[in-house]
């Protein structure tokens, strides 16, 4: 297994109104898997996981634009040491 740095893109989505500014921030997940591919996979599933109106924010709606790419970090196990 190895470790991959994946890189999302969300926006915020008023739920009524006009809304002519998007506020936009970039979440990295750290993913184990056995590669690229799978580590992909699952970082997809983790950000639209993460989309909607959690954490108290009644009047936004969280929305995954895409993942913009993903990092190899290293080969498990991982214990707060950098490894090649």
């Amino acid at each position: 297994m190895a470790w991959f740095a994946a890189h999302a893109i969300m926006y915020f989505k008023l739920k009524s109104g006009v809304q002519d500014r998007f506020t936009i921030w970039e979440n990295v997940y750290l993913i184990e898997a056995e590669n690229s591919d799978q580590a992909w996979e699952k970082a997809e599933a983790w950000a639209k996981q993460k989309e909607g109106d959690g954490d108290g924010w009644g009047w936004l709606h969280r929305v995954c634009m895409n993942l913009r790419g993903l990092v190899p970090m290293g080969r498990a196990p991982f214990r707060g040491v950098w490894r090649e």
